[in-house]
C-alpha cells in the first residue's frame, strides 16, 4: 500500500539504477566526498540547503511499495529484468527500512573558500556500499541552493563595500533591504523558488517571495518562531497603471496615495514616460508627497539601469563659469568633446567642446533623460549632504530598479553613483531567478568516491584525468579543519575571517572534534538542525570578520582609479573575475574627478 508520494529510490539517474552491481567483487564500503571545485566565478562558497534535502527525501522510512515501483521502472527504462542481485540489493534496503548512510557537511551558512570538502557520505552497513554512489545526484542538489547563497552573499558583501563609503552609520540598517528579492516568477518550480528565496534571506531581508517563509518555517524553523526574516512593501504594477490610460496617468498615482497614505509605497513608473512621471507628474503631486506619512518610491524596470537612474552626466568639482579659455583646457584633459558635466562648484551644467585647438566648458541644459532619474528627483524634492559627504534624497521619495540586474551591472551602478557624489543608499534593486547564477557549474559541484573498504583493506582511489586537471578528485579519506589566517595565501592580514583546509584524516580523527564535518544523518535520522537565525548568522559574522578589515583605510578617495584598485583588491580575494568586468557594459568607465565633499 502506497503511503507516501515521494519515492527516494527514484531519485537518482537512470544509469546508477546498475552500478549496484559493478563494483569490484568484495567492496564493503565506499567513501565519497563533495567539493564545489570551481573558482571560476566565485572564491568561496556559503554551504546551504543540505537539511532541507536530508528531511524532505532521506528522513522518509523506505517501504516495499518503493521497491516494487523500482523494478517496475528499471524494467521500463532499461527494457531489461532486474537481476537477482539487483532484486536481491534492493529487497534488503528495504527489509532495514532506512538509508545505512553516515553523511557529515559543515554547518548550515560556513563560508568556505571552494576547492575543499563540504561533504562526506559513506555507508555504515558492509554490503550497502552502492547506497553512497546511489544517492549522489539528489545530494548533489545542494548545489542550488549553496549557488544562491553565495551570489547573495556577494551582492550583500557589495552592498557592504559601498555603504561603508557613502552610507553614514545611522543608515547602515538599510542595507539588508539594498537588494530585494523579485525571483519567484523567475524560478523554475514552486520548490526551486522556495529554496533560493529562502537563501537570498541568509543575507537581506527585503523579499516578494512568500514560499521561502513556508520553506524556512518547515525546514530552518528559527529559534525564535516570532521573529521575522523577510518583508516587503505595498508596490503597483503595469496593469494596475494601465487601467488609467496614459491621459489619466497622474490619477493612476493619486489613487496609490490615497490607498496607501503612509509607510513606504513602490509605485510603478516607466508605463510610458518615465521622466515625465518624475518631473510633470511628481510635480503636480508635489504636495501630497511630500506631506505624506511615508515614502514613495519610483520604481522603473525597463531601459539601460545605469543610464535610466544616472544619466550620462559626469560630475566634476571645478567653477568653469568665469573662468579661461587656459584654465578650462587644463581641467578638461581627461574629457571629450560632446562630454556634459555637472559642476558641484556652482550647481551648473556644462557641455565639453573644442575651439580652437582647447577644450572648453560651455553652458548646457541637458534633457531629462541625459540628467537620469536620480538628478531630477534631486531638483524636485532636494537632497541633503550625509556624514559621509553624500546626497541622501529627500526621505519621502526614493528609487528601485527591477529588472535585468545581475552582479557585474549593480556593481557599475554603484560606483557610478558615488561619483556623481549620491549615496548608494538612494537605491534599492531587485534580482532574482536566473539572475543569481543558476547553474551547477558556477561553482562545479561534484562528489567523487575516494576511499573503498575491499575484503576488509582500505584502499585509497581517486579520478584524475589527464584532459582535465581541474577535475581531480582528493584520494582517501579527507577531512575539514580549521586554519589560521595567518596560513593563509594571499589573505595574511584577513584576522577576523575564518578560513578552513581540506586534509587526509584516519578514521580516529576524522571522527575527533577538530573535523569541521559534523554529522547529519546517521542511519536514516537527522542529527542535527540548524534555526534559520544561526545559519543567517554565520553568514553575517563572515561579512563583519572581512569588512572591519578593509574598512580601516576610510579615507580611501573614490577616483576612478582608486576605485578600480579597491575592487580589484576585494575580487581578488573573493571573486576570479577580470577587474574590466566591471566595466559599463557599453564602454569603459569615463574618468571622473570625484569632489571632496565635506560635511556641511
Amino acid at each position: 500500500m502506497k503511503t507516501n508520494t515521494i519515492n527516494p529510490l527514484l531519485l537518482t539517474d537512470v544509469y546508477k539504477l546498475g552500478h549496484m552491481v559493478q563494483y569490484k567483487p568484495g567492496t564493503q564500503r565506499v567513501f565519497s566526498h563533495l567539493v564545489a571545485r570551481s573558482k571560476k566565478t566565485f572564491r568561496v562558497a556559503v554551504f546551504f540547503g543540505l537539511q532541507y534535502i536530508i528531511e524532505k527525501y532521506l528522513s522518509i522510512p523506505l517501504e516495499q511499495w518503493m521497491a516494487d515501483e523500482f523494478f517496475e521502472t528499471y524494467r521500463d527504462v532499461l527494457g531489461i529484468e532486474p537481476s537477482d542481485d539487483v532484486k536481491q540489493k534492493i529487497n534488503s534496503l528495504i527489509e532495514l527500512g532506512h538509508w545505512p548512510l553516515d553523511i557529515r557537511a559543515v554547518p548550515e551558512g560556513t563560508v568556505v573558500d571552494n576547492g575543499n570538502v563540504l561533504m562526506t557520505i559513506e555507508n555504515t552497513i558492509d554490503g550497502f556500499h552502492w547506497c553512497v554512489g546511489f544517492v549522489e545526484s539528489l545530494l548533489l542538489k545542494v548545489w542550488y541552493p549553496t549557488t544562491v547563497a553565495t551570489c547573495c552573499l556577494h551582492y550583500r558583501m557589495t552592498v557592504e563595500e559601498f555603504y561603508n563609503k557613502s552610507v553614514d552609520a545611522t543608515s547602515h540598517w538599510l542595507k539588508l533591504y539594498a537588494v530585494h528579492d523579485f525571483g519567484y516568477r523567475g524560478d523554475t518550480s514552486e520548490e526551486s523558488a522556495m529554496i533560493s528565496g529562502a537563501a537570498h534571506l541568509l543575507s537581506f531581508t527585503g523579499s516578494d517571495t512568500i514560499v521561502a517563509k513556508k520553506f524556512i518555517n518547515d525546514y530552518f524553523l528559527p529559534s525564535n518562531p516570532k521573529e521575522n526574516f523577510m518583508s516587503s512593501v505595498p508596490a503597483s504594477e503595469h496593469s494596475v497603471m494601465c487601467s488609467y490610460g496614459r491621459e489619466d496617468e497622474i490619477n493612476a498615482f493619486r489613487h496609490m496615495l490615497a490607498t496607501y497614505p503612509t509607510g513606504i509605497v513602490s509605485i510603478v513608473s516607466d508605463t510610458y514616460d518615465v521622466y515625465n512621471v518624475v518631473t510633470s507628474i511628481a510635480k503636480q503631486l508635489y504636495d501630497d508627497i511630500v506631506s505624506r506619512d511615508g515614502k514613495v518610491v519610483f520604481r522603473p524596470d525597463s531601459g539601460d539601469p545605469k543610464y535610466v537612474l544616472c544619466g550620462c552626466i559626469q560630475s566634476i568639482n571645478h567653477h568653469f563659469k568665469y573662468t579661461t579659455e587656459e584654465y578650462q583646457d587644463k581641467h578638461l584633459k581627461n574629457y571629450e568633446d560632446g562630454d556634459i558635466l555637472y559642476s558641484t562648484f556652482d550647481s551648473e551644467y556644462y557641455l565639453v567642446k573644442i575651439q580652437d585647438g582647447k577644450k572648453i566648458a560651455v553652458s548646457y541644459e541637458p534633457t531629462n533623460e541625459e540628467k537620469g532619474l536620480l538628478r531630477l528627483l534631486d531638483e524636485l524634492f532636494g537632497s541633503t549632504y550625509n556624514e559621509r559627504g553624500y546626497k541622501v534624497l529627500n526621505p519621502k521619495v526614493g528609487l528601485i530598479y527591477g529588472d535585468g540586474m545581475y552582479l557585474q551591472r549593480y556593481r557599475d551602478i554603484l560606483h557610478t553613483m558615488q561619483q556623481m557624489g549620491y549615496s548608494v543608499q538612494n537605491l534599492v534593486v531587485g534580482v532574482g531567478g536566473l539572475l543569481r547564477y543558476h547553474s551547477r557549474d558556477t561553482l562545479g559541484f561534484a562528489i567523487k568516491a575516494t576511499e573503498v573498504h575491499i575484503d576488509g583493506e582500505v584502499v585509497d582511489i581517486w579520478k584524475d584525468p589527464i584532459t582535465d586537471p581541474g577535475k581531480r578528485s582528493f584520494r582517501g579519506r579527507v577531512g575539514l579543519v580549521a586554519q589560521e589566517p595567518s596560513e593563509y595565501e594571499g589573505r595574511e592580514n584577513i584576522e577576523d575571517v575564518m578560513t578552513y583546509t581540506t586534509v587526509n584524516m584516519d578514521k580516529e580523527q576524522f571522527d575527533s572534534k577538530e573535523n569541521i564535518l559534523q554529522p547529519v544523518f546517521l542511519n536514516g535520522q537527522l542529527q542535527r538542525r540548524h534555526p534559520f537565525d544561526e545559519v543567517r548568522n554565520r553568514v553575517d559574522e563572515y561579512i563583519v570578520g572581512y569588512y572591519d578589515r578593509i574598512t580601516e583605510d576610510d579615507d580611501l578617495s573614490f577616483n576612478s582609479a582608486d576605485v578600480m584598485k579597491y575592487v580589484g583588491a576585494y575580487l581578488t580575494s573573493f571573486m576570479k573575475l577580470p577587474v574590466q568586468s566591471l566595466k559599463p557594459m557599453d564602454g569603459p568607465s569615463p574618468v571622473i574627478h570625484y569632489p571632496n565633499f565635506k560635511k556641511s
